[in-house]
């Protein structure tokens, strides 16, 4: 057995079962990844019983039997569809704790749900319709019986490719309520990869929100027929135009979905209800990671409904909160928290437009004032970019009051936190009052009591940034693989620059930690995934023989929290044979270059280290992507060290930034640990990474190989000169 250290959380939860019964097939990749993601297909049945004295096997046995249980994992669907296997569903707390959570199904959750607050609002759309729990359900059941009239089998996948709705909420709870799975494809997929996905899942019946997501779909077999749903009620468009350049396409407007499924019987889809099973699969999500293929991450109602309700308990949420959904629900992240955590907690969500990536998401705050605000690290960053560009509009007084107000702020916020040295600062609730709240008015965080950055790392900077106008904000730490969320701080509980604690229900470990502490970050509990979609040796490969599942990520733990250090595959071995975490690394450079846009660390087998940087620039606000023209903090910069760059090209050929990145590098080097850690050389790159350019995932990560692949004749010349 590996040499670990081991967080327990609470008894009070499960402890030690990272299966649930694997019984659903296996998906596909699609074109951008690999495991270890917050972030589809046909399944099949697995039957899974609580474990009791009846079945020779109580809670006292379960950490001695985990090593013997075996794991079962279907190559196919056809291979599943003939299937039957059972395993024992591993769950169990002591007797003298809280009851261990019954497993659910996602009906079950919403059942549960409306009986207790099936008048209350549940979600509200971008232009302002309601539906309570009661006609949320309704609804999720009138379009599972207009799946089943489309030809829908129990275990088919149902791709569903659009922006957030609540048209997209009942078509994917609605599949899994007619036995289906439900499989999100990602808005930056093209056409090969939508075929992927449902050439993999052998899906009959795809969901689509407008006319330009229909034609990503333009690669599938013309002679294959596929029902096709346009989910967006308002969409207009020509079907019969589109229907002679798609001969193999069904196209269904909303309509006309809806009323197909007046032909299917109550009874009918209650026995397809019935028959589902918690460990059955419901969920299908494509991993975005950074090298390779993505593979095929199968949820089961367990993982899904277990950790939605860990979710709950964890951020103490309850039916009084509101949450903005705008994530894309093609991640996991969003999957959990947006549809099932909000659903077991009886709240209400929010739907931004589907420009709220490009600016608008500022009004849907401001109009929906959340109680918990989700969102990954590049819009914290938006936020703070608009917040530092309205500050230098204001007048010089201003900006000198809000800089001593900052100041106050980050003392507080690090004295709340317990941290050494720093001490509640007595001038903290003027400088609340004179800025801190008009801050949070002005963001639409006035009554937010949870802010929380997850999906990738955030800089420091930004952390710091937020904590000094009174905005805490929580990382959360997960996978695809782990049902999402595997580590959770309230408010009252984090530190700045950790992750957290385990969440409850959950065992967390570092296996084969080094003198530092430092090793693989492992996971146990009822969240871990069923398998990857036609994959048997990887799903096997990434549980330890006593059912840890590896996450291939580096950390260690500070009072029980979990700091994540690196990557595992990240890892640079030097020539020297150091090895060097990027990561650290690029987060210090950006610490002391505020303009720096991104950071990537080379220098695997060789003498020393370099780095390849890009600036900051304005987006363009119809893609997103990133522009040539410099940001207003990066103008900013430029202004003062006597630059008249407006362009990142400029900028590229410009002294005075280059002299700029040299000393900010060498003051990165002063804070570096060891002399091999230490960047000797850097280029600076005239275009910024983006999804597009094939250098960021999905969910924004860094995808190193493409990028040193793509720049490989500057690193080149950066060791060559």
């Amino acid at each position: 057995m590996e040499k670990r250290d081991v967080v327990e959380v609470e008894e009070e939860e499960v402890k030690a079962t990272s299966s649930v019964p694997v019984s659903s097939e296996e998906a596909p990749e699609v074109e951008e990844g690999e495991e270890g993601e917050e972030e589809h297909g046909g399944m099949e049945d697995s039957e899974v019983g609580d474990v009791d004295e009846a079945d020779g096997l109580g809670p006292e046995d379960i950490e001695t039997s985990l090593p013997e249980c075996s794991r079962f994992f279907v190559s196919s669907i056809d291979e599943l569809r003939d299937s039957m296997e059972i395993e024992e569903f591993l769950s169990g707390a002591p007797e003298d704790e809280e009851p261990r959570r019954p497993p659910m199904t996602v009906m079950n959750v919403l059942d549960s749900t409306c009986e207790k607050f099936g008048e209350r609002i549940a979600l509200t759309s971008c232009d302002d319709k309601d539906y309570t729990y009661n006609e949320y359900r309704e609804m999720c059941k009138r379009v599972a019986k207009s799946f089943m009239a489309c030809g829908l089998n129990r275990f088919d996948g149902v791709p569903i490719l659009g922006f957030n709705s609540p048209n997209y909420f009942f078509c994917s709870v609605g599949s899994i309520f007619a036995g289906g799975v439900t499989v999100g494809v990602y808005p930056t997929n093209g056409p090969s990869a939508c075929k992927y996905v449902v050439d993999e899942t052998k899906s009959k019946i795809i969901c689509v929100d407008t006319e330009s997501n229909i034609h990503k779909f333009c690669d599938l077999d013309p002679t294959e027929k596929v029902t096709l749903i346009i989910m967006n009620e308002n969409e207009k468009l020509d079907k019969e135009k589109i229907q002679n350049e798609h001969p193999g396409f069904r196209i269904l407007l909303w309509d006309e979905f809806l009323k197909e499924g007046e032909s299917v019987a109550d009874e009918e889809l209650q026995e397809r209800i019935d028959a589902q099973l918690p460990g059955h699969c419901c969920c299908i999500i494509f991993t975005s990671g950074t090298t390779g293929h993505p593979k095929g991450v199968m949820i089961s109602h367990d993982n899904m409904t277990f950790t939605a309700y860990q979710t709950v308990r964890n951020a103490g949420a309850d039916e009084e909160d509101v949450v903005i959904s705008f994530l894309p629900l093609s991640h996991i992240a969003a999957q959990v928290v947006d549809i099932h955590a909000i659903t077991a907690a009886g709240a209400r969500i929010y739907f931004a437009d589907s420009n709220a990536l490009r600016g608008s998401l500022k009004n849907t705050m401001k109009k929906a004032r959340p109680t918990a605000f989700f969102a990954v690290p590049r819009v914290w960053e938006k936020m703070m970019e608009a917040i530092k560009e309205m500050a230098t509009k204001s007048s010089s007084l201003t900006r000198w009051i809000g800089k001593a107000c900052k100041k106050i702020g980050l003392q507080g916020g690090y004295a709340k936190q317990g941290k050494e040295t720093y001490s509640m600062p007595c001038m903290y609730p003027v400088a609340n009052a004179v800025l801190f709240k008009k801050v949070r008015a002005q963001l639409g965080l006035d009554r937010c009591r949870l802010c929380v950055s997850s999906a990738a790392p955030i800089s420091i900077e930004t952390l710091e940034f937020f904590l000094s106008l009174g905005i805490q904000i929580c990382e959360l730490y997960g996978m695809s693989e782990g049902c999402g969320p595997q580590t959770f701080s309230r408010d009252e509980e984090n530190v700045t620059g950790t992750a957290g604690f385990a969440l409850r229900g959950t065992e967390m470990t570092i296996l084969e930690p080094n003198e530092e502490g430092v090793g693989e970050v492992a996971f146990r509990g009822r969240g871990s995934f069923m398998g990857y979609l036609g994959r048997p040796k990887d799903s096997a490969e990434i549980f330890t023989d006593d059912g840890w599942l590896k996450t291939g990520d580096l950390g260690k733990f500070e009072d029980g929290r979990l700091r994540i250090v690196g990557r595992i595959k990240e890892l640079i071995i030097t020539a020297g044979g150091e090895n060097v975490a990027p990561v650290l690394i690029e987060n210090v450079m950006k610490e002391e270059m505020l303009a720096l846009s991104n950071v990537v660390l080379v220098g695997d087998k060789k003498k020393f280290l370099t780095m390849l940087v890009t600036l900051r620039n304005t987006p363009n606000r119809q893609t997103g992507e990133p522009t040539t023209k410099l940001s207003t903090l990066a103008l900013d910069v430029g202004k003062r060290i006597g630059s008249s760059a407006t362009t990142t090209e400029e900028a590229c050929q410009c002294e005075k930034w280059q002299e700029y990145v040299k000393e900010g590098m060498n003051r990165a080097n002063e804070r570096a640990i060891s002399r091999a850690q230490r960047v000797q050389k850097f280029a600076m790159l005239p275009q910024d990474f983006s999804i597009g350019g094939g250098e960021l995932t999905p969910t924004m990560k860094l995808k190193r190989r493409v990028i040193v692949s793509k720049y490989e004749d500057v690193i080149i010349s950066m060791y060559s000169d």
